[in-house]
């Protein structure tokens, strides 16, 4: 129908995708701090099928090179479509995601970057018929201009590349620092994504964030 916005779980399933991707930029302030910074560090899986899926990202915010030391913004979110029961829900009805933020020291982030160093990369341009493969993506920009790296790929049983096993380790260290790293409060936080309509604290559940997706 013309004009029509779509359906509630529509709207949910977007909005969740976009979290999980993720904004370019992150600004936090609270009275004491300033924390802000691009995507240096992004790693994100999916489970499930497309139309049903769960999916977890890990990303780490941070200028790198400032000459000022500071500290990085962990950022995570989680979503399990099957916890989605739409009620013919208004399209506008609220809801939130299990997320959250934390601090994470310059160190760390740059030991998981030189865990990725020299890693070796297959491109290959077809994909699995089985859409219930785990798919992962990597993202690592420790500079925008001259050292960008991206891959998305589906996991098989026998996967043993030295990517997969190195994204994993380092998925492994997020989610202990995840348990362990000082959070930061939700309403000092400014996300910047790269669509036009931007994406406020409220659809956030900073409560109920559990570490929860792992390879097979």
């Amino acid at each position: 129908m013309a004009g029509s916005k779509g359906t509630f779980s529509g709207r949910v399933r977007r909005i969740a995708y976009e979290l999980w991707h993720g904004p370019e930029y992150i600004l936090y302030k609270d009275e004491q701090n300033v924390l802000s910074g691009f995507c240096v560090l992004h790693l994100a899986m999916r489970k499930g099928e497309t139309a049903k899926p769960t999916i977890e990202s890990r990303a780490v915010y941070a200028i790198l090179n400032s000459g000022e030391p500071t500290d990085a913004i962990l950022r995570a979110v989680y979503w399990d479509r099957k916890t989605l029961i739409d009620y013919k829900e208004p399209y506008d009805a609220p809801f939130a995601i299990p997320a959250t933020f934390l601090r994470l020291p310059l160190t760390t982030l740059q030991e998981w970057i030189d865990e990725l160093d020299g890693v070796s990369a297959v491109i290959q341009t077809t994909s699995y018929d089985d859409d219930r493969l785990p798919i992962c993506t990597l993202k690592v920009a420790p500079e925008y201009v001259t050292s960008v790296f991206e891959k998305t790929w589906q996991i098989v049983a026998d996967d043993t590349s030295d990517l997969t096993r190195v994204w994993q380790t380092i998925w492994h260290q997020m989610g202990k620092a995840l348990q362990t790293a000082p959070a930061l409060a939700v309403t000092g936080l400014e996300e910047s994504f790269a669509a036009s309509q931007q994406i406020g604290p409220e659809y956030y559940d900073i409560q109920n964030y559990q570490p929860t997706l792992d390879l097979p």
